[in-house]
């Protein structure tokens, strides 16, 4: 998607920017590259209209545009207009550099082995093109095929550039995990790497990257089927107040005993509205220092409270009582916009396969 930027001079520029070169280098940030690729271009550098070199003098009220090609490199992402691609492309934020997407749960994010048309990033693509727009996708970061959410693309080279490494973009996840964890306030730094001999499995080994992960603990509780059908998260009140707020621990977790166990299932489901399956369980807030393959997913499966419904580091979890995914969810995404350097964030509510969290106690 062809960008262009567009500037006027202000007077009190003049002092610093005195030529063209300089606003490209400090007000557009543009790497020399880019400036090298905007110089060849026929209209990649334009002073009032007329094409100008970077070398060209400024004066007040100069207005500049400079041209960021966007060339298509081979083996992009294409979609055919016949390609039938039933992804609901739900758009929470967008502009001329970026799109935010609510990304719903069991759909993968770019094309990948056994996955080559039904992802997030065809559809969008889809999208663009019924509005006769082309565009290559460069997700920022990307969710499992199982986690829902919102998720950043960038429309071009350049956003993709810097909204890319660091902690330029910082999500927070809302996951339910297995039994009532402590301490209240957690940190897991633990490092992470591919299991040999296995695709889509990672380990945490002391050879492997650096992998930490914050988190709170927002509510213990029961999930169990209400009379309506419905899974609904309920909690107790008294319980929680009563937790205390640690300072931040590596990995240190625990089950309460099987007493207080049943004393807070008696307290959340003495109503007869509640039947069948009931599991304890905690709703979790979580933000990520590093972004590593499944980092979530491990970390809390070696705290000894794995996401409900995963089935890699969960595999005894019986789905037909509560979820069947992997309970995790990227509620916002926080970011300085690539250009502007506006500060953005973005959220996406709880999906409908969630259990039924009441507002009241989520604090979401």
């Amino acid at each position: 998607m062809e960008r262009r930027i567009d500037y006027q001079i202000k007077p009190a520029d003049l002092p610093e920017l005195k030529t063209v070169l300089d606003v490209m280098k400090k007000k557009f940030r543009l790497t020399v590259r880019q400036i090298r690729t905007s110089k060849y271009l026929p209209e990649g550098i334009l002073l009032n209209g007329s094409r100008v070199t970077v070398r060209h003098p400024l004066n007040a009220g100069d207005r500049l545009s400079v041209l960021l090609e966007e060339k298509v490199p081979a083996g992009a992402l294409e979609v055919r207009q016949d390609e039938n691609i039933d992804i609901p492309v739900s758009i929470l934020y967008e502009d001329e550099d970026i799109v935010l997407l609510n990304k719903p749960a069991g759909v993968p994010v770019h094309p990948s082995h056994g996955h080559y048309i039904d992802t997030l990033a065809n559809a969008l693509c889809a999208h663009y093109l019924s509005n006769g727009e082309t565009l290559i996708p460069r997700a920022i970061g990307r969710l499992d095929k199982d986690t829902s959410g919102v998720i950043l693309f960038a429309k071009n080279r350049t956003a993709a550039s810097r909204l890319s490494g660091g902690d330029a973009v910082r999500k927070t996840y809302i996951a339910l995990v297995s039994g009532f964890m402590e301490p209240k306030v957690f940190t897991i730094d633990l490092p992470l790497k591919k299991k040999e001999g296995e695709l889509n499995r990672m380990i945490i080994a002391s050879d492997g990257k650096r992998a930490v992960t914050h988190g709170e603990v927002i509510r213990h509780g029961i999930i169990g089927r209400h009379e309506n059908g419905e899974f609904v998260f309920t909690f107790n009140k008294e319980r929680m107040e009563g937790t205390s707020s640690e300072e931040p621990a590596s990995v240190r977790s625990a089950c309460f005993a099987s007493e207080e166990q049943a004393s807070v299932r008696s307290a959340c489901f003495a109503s007869e509205d509640f039947a069948c399956t009931q599991i304890e369980a905690s709703l979790v807030r979580l933000t990520l220092e590093t972004g590593r393959t499944h980092q979530i997913r491990v970390h809390m499966a070696h705290t000894g409270h794995p996401l409900l419904g995963d089935p890699i580091y969960n595999p005894a979890f019986d789905p037909s009582g509560c979820i069947l995914r992997s309970a995790l969810h990227c509620e916002k995404i926080c970011f300085s916009h690539p250009f502007t350097g506006r500060k953005i964030t973005v959220e996406a509510p709880l999906p409908e396969d969630f259990p039924v969290i009441p507002v009241e106690i989520s604090g979401i």
